[in-house]
């Protein structure tokens, strides 16, 4: 399950490994000693948690970057995003991302916070899933999900998103939740569609994209559709 979304910048979280070579060594040296303390960590403050029958939408964790770095890395997984399965070529780049990851806060208009995926039962990485609020309307916000290809096919995507638009809408109190796909990522836009999510434009033409060429569709997710579908009202 691959989302790829509107984001004029890049997708998802930008990678912290784009740039000149000498600016990503600049990088890496910055960050090393942070990465080390980080990874004699097991766990970081879960201020920010959300449950579902089999799975935990978490800050991300140590142990993580090791599964990070093995999904991003498969091409058919970043085939439909903004990053390449070369940005995590090396460990310390995953380990760098866990780090930005742990340090972030939600709901800051203009910039990505992403949630861990993992299963309850033994609290492994299953994928990872990031929204960012529009800086020029913060009630809008752009949403995407990864599910590593070995976890697919069991509904993780589906149970993860629905209740990543439950906390968007309830608890950040979200009006309208916006994603943009690839027509090639069937399995996305079945999902969005059994969500909600309605499809109001397609790309008149193609572009390119990582070598291909492609057509994108705009789809939105109303908090009112979400609120009538779930059977709940908002907030007074």
């Amino acid at each position: 399950m691959f989302l790829r979304l509107i984001f004029v910048l890049g997708l998802l979280l930008p990678s912290l490994t784009q740039g000149k070579p000498e600016n990503r060594r600049s990088m890496h040296k910055k960050t090393s000693q942070a990465c080390v303390d980080l990874l004699g960590k097991t766990t970081f403050e879960q201020s920010e948690r959300l449950e579902t029958p089999r799975l935990f939408l978490r800050r991300f964790m140590a142990e993580d970057a090791f599964i990070l770095r093995e999904y991003r890395q498969d091409e058919e997984t970043a085939r439909y995003q903004y990053w390449d399965h070369q940005d995590y070529f090396r460990i310390h780049e995953a380990k760098a991302f866990v780090l930005a990851m742990a340090q972030s806060k939600p709901n800051q208009p203009g910039e990505w916070f992403q949630f861990a995926i993992a299963e309850k039962k033994n609290n492994k990485l299953l994928g990872d899933c990031a929204f960012r609020p529009n800086p020029e309307f913060p009630e809008e916000v752009l949403i995407g999900i990864t599910i590593a290809p070995n976890n697919q096919g069991v509904g993780f995507a589906a149970e993860a998103t629905a209740r990543f638009i439950d906390y968007l809408v309830w608890e950040l109190e979200k009006e309208r939740i916006v994603a943009k796909v690839d027509r090639r990522n069937a399995s996305s836009l079945r999902l969005l569609a059994r969500l909600g999510f309605e499809t109001i434009s397609t790309s008149p033409a193609p572009s390119y994209f990582k070598g291909e060429l492609v057509y994108e569709s705009l789809l939105v997710l109303e908090a009112k559709m979400w609120r009538a579908r779930t059977g709940r009202q908002p907030r007074p």
